[in-house]
């Protein structure tokens, strides 16, 4: 097993059980549980798909395959989201339960996930930056393959120093998404704990935050088979509706 696909099985399991746990405490049955967690999978997987194939629609009409593919890839994290949240409110309404409240329980536990999954990425090597000349810059040979990388089977960073090839660093956009969504559970934890803070703001703070994060690290992605209109979709557009939307429940909510 990669350590993508173990970062990713994990951070699905941890994200799973813990909303499990929660859901039972709320008296609900096991087998709704199971159901439940079973049509999130496939919604996350839906969604995701659905959104890759919005942003890639060219690549998509060519191999239509790729949307069928039983593998971890061709995803868009956000869609599978957005996806979820709409099965998650559907559930909630139909078992009469406090959506905030519950929310705000599960929240940290899905950037711990994001993270994970984003570890997962980093040490894929994919979903890498753009070229930096800043010092914490990192090198991804998916990105940058030699020729005599490819003559042996990948190569590496010794091998450029030894054949005089260039040596690309770039931004490690993984790691800036794993530090948001830690910073985007820490800030939802804190706002939980505190006792005057009402049901919904670390939920609300978390999705402002994390999408913020996301669309910084935007910015700083390599995006080699994208369009300009499916970047335009992905970050002003996508990234910016969600906070703006937030921002409109957080002000009529809570101002």
């Amino acid at each position: 097993m990669s350590a993508y696909v173990g970062f990713n099985l994990t951070a699905a399991a941890i994200l799973t059980v813990y909303a499990a746990y929660v859901l039972k405490k709320q008296d609900l049955r096991w087998r709704v549980i199971i159901v439940f967690a079973v049509a999130m999978i496939i919604a996350f997987v839906v969604g995701s798909r659905a959104l890759y194939a919005i942003l890639y629609l060219d690549r998509i009409m060519e191999q239509p395959s790729k949307l069928f593919e039983l593998k971890l890839v061709n995803f868009s994290l956000y869609g599978g989201l957005i996806f979820c949240t709409g099965l998650w409110i559907g559930f909630v309404k139909k078992f009469k339960l406090n959506f905030w409240k519950i929310s705000d329980f599960l929240i940290p536990f899905l950037g711990i996930s994001i993270a994970l999954s984003k570890m997962g990425c980093y040490f894929n090597g994919c979903c890498y930056g753009i070229p930096t000349t800043l010092p914490w810059g990192m090198v991804f040979e998916r990105a940058d393959l030699t020729p005599a990388g490819q003559m042996f089977s990948g190569g590496g960073t010794l091998l450029r120093l030894i054949t005089g090839s260039q040596v690309v660093y770039r931004h490690p956009t993984q790691l800036y998404e794993v530090l948001f969504a830690l910073l985007a559970s820490v800030i939802a934890v804190y706002l939980f704990r505190k006792y005057n803070v009402k049901k919904g703001l670390p939920t609300l703070s978390f999705i402002i935050i994390l999408t913020i994060g996301r669309f910084i690290s935007f910015t700083f992605r390599d995006f080699p088979n994208a369009t300009d209109t499916s970047n335009m979709i992905r970050g002003p557009i996508l990234y910016g509706f969600i906070i703006i939307m937030s921002v409109i429940v957080l002000r009529k909510k809570f101002v």
